[in-house]
């Protein structure tokens, strides 16, 4: 079997592409009604066969060998019962690192910014009045797709991590660092779920959410920020994501080329339910990375303390919003692993704005489980704070995020009996909820089961009167 290797960005310059030996396993999207294994008994040199369980229509391929590979791309491109074939592909990507700086540095300035270090006071994301309302639940799961974290931090609520650096299409458990250069996941985890309230180290913007360490690469030795992976790890991530409960992921890398198959995934993950956050890159130049640039999956940028966008985020169409990625004070590999000496560290890039923007879509389903992607894309969007011009631009997208706003936006109304909104619950309101008897309609539904019934209606006459 010719190992497949797959360089991957934790933090992005400008990719750099060599050419590199072909490989000899590959993806095949089929049309719906495609007989697949008849089409496949007649395409000689398959090894293995893998239908993706919760990716419809998608197959992973392993052949004997890397002509056998190019004779079945030939025959099934053909097919009219083919979407397309694409290699599992092997790639080179290079990126200059950006090191931590002020490993002593102990202020969270994107949760609550008091103006220190130059910044402007309250441009933050809102999250001591987010705490308010909540401070996410403990069932929320948001993966995020690393070299690893490490599943001995006394500072991170974490949930079972899982190994797809095997090459077992389910993973195996386990999601933790595997060499010394392991280091990015740690620090991307922090931002999202490093405990509050345990007079330890940092805070996550949603620190009782849990993470999922989905380990889908490998860091080259010695560090230089790069990793080693397979385009299927991450394919099958995805694809165990939609069967295990998962709701939000978050990518801080980027892959420096498009692959259809990821695409596939993150498309059938988001249609099962996930609502999916990815790091814009590095370069600082008009050029969103991949996966961030999918349709599918919400680019976040990076801004620094004083209201400006970071010179490094990259930018353009398609970015969604911006979240705090300068100076962030976060979760560290422990002991002498890691960026520093310490548990934590100070830590530069949107490697870092994204899961903020994850942890802030974690503590959106917290408050309301049913909640889907569209809708959580739309509130984080439309209560977003501008930095440029008004409403929408390439450089810094809708704005801000502000996890307090958005929270807000989505809460119940204080008297949900109120169906006309007219301070009182009275005989209109009722009049309403009788006309809607029996149906599904979310109005005239108080208690959000999907039924408007008698339940509905002891809920209004409780609320009768002034609001």
């Amino acid at each position: 079997m010719i190992q497949i290797f797959l360089m991957i960005l934790a933090l992005l310059s400008p990719p750099k592409l060599n050419t590199l030996p072909k490989i000899d396993t590959m993806f095949v999207q089929w049309k719906d009604g495609a007989n697949k294994e008849q089409i496949l008994s007649e395409v000689s040199g398959i090894e293995s066969v893998n239908h993706y369980s919760h990716i419809p229509n998608l197959t992973l391929l392993d052949m004997e060998d890397v002509s056998s590979m190019q004779e079945a791309l030939t025959k099934l491109a053909s097919n009219p019962n083919v979407e397309y074939v694409e290699e599992d592909l092997w790639l080179t990507v290079e990126r200059q690192s950006l090191p931590p700086n002020d490993p002593g540095f102990s202020q969270c300035w994107g949760l609550n910014n008091t103006g220190s270090s130059n910044g402007v006071a309250g441009w933050d994301m809102d999250a001591l009045g987010a705490w308010q309302i909540t401070t996410g639940d403990p069932s929320v799961k948001v993966m995020i797709f690393e070299t690893g974290v490490d599943e001995n931090h006394a500072d991170l609520n974490l949930d079972v991590g899982r190994n797809f650096t095997t090459g077992v299409v389910n993973g195996i458990p386990g999601g933790s660092p595997t060499n010394s250069c392991d280091n990015h996941g740690t620090a991307v985890a922090g931002c999202i779920s490093a405990k509050i309230n345990n007079q330890s180290g940092t805070v996550g913007i949603a620190p009782n959410c849990k993470v999922v360490s989905a380990k889908v690469g490998i860091a080259v030795t010695p560090c230089d920020g790069s990793w080693n992976g397979q385009t299927s790890w991450t394919v099958n991530a995805l694809n165990w994501a939609i069967g295990a409960g998962i709701r939000v992921t978050n990518n801080s890398n980027d892959y420096g080329v498009n692959s259809n198959a990821m695409a596939s995934a993150y498309a059938a993950s988001r249609n099962a339910g996930i609502v999916h956050f990815a790091s814009s890159g590095n370069g600082g130049t008009e050029s969103i990375g991949f996966p961030a640039r999918l349709s599918t999956v919400n680019a976040v940028g990076s801004s620094a303390r004083n209201k400006t966008k970071s010179s490094f985020s990259s930018y353009g169409s398609g970015l969604a919003f911006v979240a705090p990625g300068q100076s962030i004070y976060t979760t560290d590999r422990t002991g002498s692993a890691g960026y520093s000496s310490t548990n934590w560290v100070t830590i530069d890039g949107t490697s870092f704005s994204s899961p903020y923007a994850a942890g802030v879509a974690a503590l959106l389903i917290s408050i309301k489980p049913n909640i889907t992607p569209a809708e959580i894309e739309s509130v984080m969007s439309s209560t977003s704070t501008d930095m440029q011009s008004t409403g929408y631009d390439i450089f810094t997208g809708w704005g801000m995020i502000n996890a307090e706003k958005a929270l807000k936006a989505i809460l119940p109304p204080p008297c949900p009996a109120d169906i006309n909104n007219d301070s009182f619950v009275d005989g209109l309101d009722l009049g309403i909820l009788l006309s809607n008897w029996g149906t599904s309609n979310q109005t005239t539904d108080l208690n959000d089961d999907n039924f408007v019934d008698g339940v509905d209606l002891g809920i209004l006459l409780g609320g009768w009167g002034n609001c």
